[in-house]
């Protein structure tokens, strides 16, 4: 009998454990790691995001390649998705389900105006105010 418990005691740790990694730390570990790629691709975007091609086309200053854009903008979509999925996915330690959402928005935000040039609105000074907005929303601290 005293063999069998501890079969069976065995067995169901082996079991409340596996439980523990995929639906906990597996999801937890995936959200973090969504944080950490957004914190890197807006360093990696962030001449694209604030710098909308220029119109005067003069050799003699630096233009960025619209395939450059083109990237960013569904680079930056993808980061807004995964962001969301892998919330929803979190069954514990949950982060502000409306500070998810704003971050959420405001990445499709980004990604909508990469590229774009407004003569009425200042987009490079707003998209760097998104930015900043996302990190401090995703608590990304500053290197």
């Amino acid at each position: 009998m005293e063999i069998f418990l501890t079969i069976i005691s065995g067995v169901l740790v082996f079991i409340l454990s596996q439980y523990i990694l995929e639906f906990i730390l597996k999801p937890l570990i995936k959200y973090k790691q969504v944080i950490a790629k957004i914190d890197n691709k807006l360093k990696f975007y962030a001449n694209i995001i604030t710098n909308p091609p220029l119109s005067s086309g003069s050799s003699d200053d630096y233009i960025i390649a619209q395939d450059d854009y083109t990237i960013a903008k569904k680079e930056i979509r993808d980061l807004s998705c995964d962001l969301e999925s892998t919330y929803k996915s979190l069954l514990i330690f949950k982060p502000n389900k409306k500070t998810i959402a704003k971050v959420v928005k405001d990445l499709i935000w980004l990604s909508n105006v990469i590229g774009q040039r407004y003569k009425n609105i200042n987009l490079p000074i707003k998209a760097a105010e998104k930015i900043d907005d996302i990190r401090k929303s995703l608590n990304i601290e500053e290197l």
